[in-house]
Parts: structure tokens; sequence; C-alpha cells
């Protein structure tokens, strides 16, 4: 289940922040090197997919700070605070490779094989079809929604059968209303 969360915050997250031109997968692919599959001890502890570190400068969603990495309150605020990281850096929205390349060029990370290690993981990415997908699954779930709100308040709100054919009596002695005089 917090895969697919994962994917999801990614997905919407990415587009809140002008990152519409990435592909969801890339971003998948890194939080998933840094995490070293989900299971790595930052990870589990800090709600830290991708082993930020504490910022003192930028704006961030940063809750504390353990084992010399960002703690968060939810793995949401760990996908905003990475896209607030990029935005303050100015990563290229363009497309995926120069997304990638200064990610790596802004001093992510101290690997120096850190871009070839990230590629191959998206390379090899498998993604179970529910996931790739999950975009589309929430935006259908919110038109399902909407539809049962609709209906529920057609329901609700519905006039009374009796009273939808009933004769409306006829307003008699309509004065006319007097005339304004707007002369000053």
């Amino acid at each position: 289940m917090n895969k697919v969360l994962i994917w999801v915050y990614i997905s919407l997250l990415k587009q809140w922040y002008g990152y519409k031109r990435i592909s969801t997968e890339v971003i998948y692919a890194q939080a998933k090197h840094e995490t070293g599959d989900f299971t790595s001890k930052i990870f589990k502890e800090n709600k830290n997919l991708f082993g930020m570190r504490k910022p003192s400068i930028r704006a961030n969603s940063v809750n504390g700070e353990n084992n010399g990495h960002a703690t968060f309150s939810s793995l949401y605020n760990s996908v905003r605070d990475y896209f607030q990281r990029q935005n303050y850096f100015e990563i290229s929205n363009q497309n995926n490779d120069l997304f990638m390349a200064s990610t790596v060029n802004s001093n992510y990370a101290e690997d120096k094989a850190y871009l070839q290690k990230w590629s191959n993981v998206r390379r090899n990415l498998r993604l179970p079809i529910y996931i790739k997908y999950s975009h589309w699954v929430v935006y259908l779930l919110v038109i399902y929604i909407a539809f049962r709100v609709i209906e529920y308040l057609y329901e609700e709100f519905k006039p009374d059968e009796r009273q939808r054919f009933k004769r409306v009596p006829k307003v008699r002695n309509l004065k006319k209303p007097k005339a304004i005089n707007l002369n000053f």
C-alpha cells in the first residue's frame, strides 16, 4: 500500500510544483534507490523517501532530525519537501534526462556514480499495472465521488411527488409598482 501511496503522492505533487514533463517513474526510481527498495532504516524511522538532510536555508516540510537525516510526519510531506528542494535549486523540468542531470549537479548526492545508479534503478523498474496507472484510478475515484454527491443532493432536495403536480394558485390583484423619481 505504501508504494501505491508514494506513486500517487509523486504523481500529484509533481503536477502541483510544475514538473509535469517529468515522468513519475523517474522520481519513484530515485525514491526506490534512496531507500534501498523502501527498506532502509532512514525510510522506516524518518519517513524520508529521498535521503534528505534537514535544510537550513530553504522552505521545507521537515518535522525534525534523526540519524543525521530529516524526519517527516508523513510520506506526503517527504515528497513535498523533495519538490520544495527541486524548486529552490531550480532543477530543470524540460525532460527526464535534464531533470536527472540537474538534480545530480545541484550536489544532491556525494556519490560520483549516483546518476548511473539512479538510471539503472529506473531502467530495471518493474511496476505492477495498478501502480503504473494509479493516477487514473485517483481521477476516476474523484469523478465517482462527485456523482455520488450529486445523486445524494438530488435525492435529499428533490420535491415531494405530491407537490410536483399540484396546481400553483394564480396571483391576483397585482398592483403596478410606483415609478421612482430619480430627478435630484
